[in-house]
């Protein structure tokens, strides 16, 4: 006796859609590595916010994968002078880090002097008084 498991395209297809938008979003945010690495920042928080919008569509908001892309746009952004949204990515990104990993994760850790390096920055730069 044999049996055949019958495959529902529509289910196949949304499978391989879903699989893709993961291959696009590990892409994009390795173009934006490879920017950030060259120095265009610009081009890096371009390619993290097309790899955020792909990851967030295939893992979900939560995910550890979203998490390092926006530490890396956070990174970008306060190399381009812009302190809010640089802060409002790490902090975004160490939620998530410290939900997935645990508070004392090393990867936790980086995001939070991340964090501290954009205040410094601000702070150096006139941007936040005490």
């Amino acid at each position: 006796m044999s049996f055949a498991i019958k495959k529902d395209p529509d289910a196949l297809q949304a499978a391989a859609a879903k699989r893709t938008k993961a291959v696009k979003g590990r892409r994009a945010f390795t173009k934006g590595e490879q920017a950030a690495a060259d120095g265009d920042w610009k081009r890096a928080v371009a390619y993290y916010h097309v790899a955020l919008a792909k990851q967030r569509e295939h893992y979900g908001e939560d995910h550890v994968a979203t998490s390092d892309t926006l530490n890396s746009l956070g990174v970008a952004m306060m190399n381009l002078g812009e302190p809010f949204g640089a802060l409002t990515a790490l902090e975004e990104a160490l939620r998530i880090r410290q939900r997935a990993l645990g508070a004392g994760a090393e990867e936790a850790a980086e995001t939070t002097n991340n964090m501290w390096a954009v205040l410094r920055s601000s702070r150096e730069d006139g941007g936040y008084e005490t």
